[in-house]
């Protein structure tokens, strides 16, 4: 009895680190997005940031989580600064938390929730859009802080040098600060 329970103890453990890896970005021959997928794109720096990204709903004015959620999905950008994600056409996402990591592998690190409102974007079926780029730094009180740094050319020069297929569908998504419920 105590074996079985120490198994699923350490089951749970080993799905929780796995679950808060990050994910890999989709590859470089990925096809235009068709049916109800699409793409959006999001630049982050420095490097070693990784963000968890959540789909959720946009009601009475602020983005909403699941009730039930399985897993956060993480991203670290890959060189060159960009995080590609293929994504549900149609819904909506917010950027949970960010993390600065230790190490290039995105496992351990310092984590922090979005202070006066998560980034949120919707992301149209069958579209590949840009969100915006986000250069994060810490202040002197130990907070991760985030700055816009918008740079769709430097977008569209990534796309052709690693997803020659999406570059040329890249447009700018629509994005706004909601606060988190």
């Amino acid at each position: 009895m105590l074996t079985s329970k120490l198994r699923m103890f350490v089951a749970g453990l080993a799905i929780t680190f796995l679950a808060s890896c990050a994910l890999p970005a989709p590859s470089s021959n990925s096809a235009p997005p068709s049916g109800d997928d699409a793409y959006f794109v999001l630049g982050v720096t420095p490097e070693n940031v990784r963000i968890d990204i959540v789909d959720g709903t946009i009601r009475n004015g602020a983005f909403n989580l699941p009730f039930i959620r399985l897993m956060t999905p993480s991203y670290m950008p890959s060189p060159g600064g960009y995080i590609v994600v293929k994504a549900k056409g149609g819904a909506s996402y917010g950027l949970l938390t960010a993390g600065m990591m230790f190490g290039d592998q995105g496992v351990f690190g310092e984590f922090y929730q979005p202070s006066g409102g998560t980034l949120v974007f919707n992301v149209p079926v069958g579209k590949v859009i840009y969100v915006t780029n986000i250069v994060y730094h810490r202040n002197s009180g130990y907070r991760l802080m985030m700055d816009q740094a918008p740079d769709i050319q430097g977008a569209r020069d990534f796309m052709r040098q690693h997803y020659p297929q999406l570059a040329d569908r890249l447009e700018q998504g629509q994005f706004g600060f909601l606060p988190l419920r």
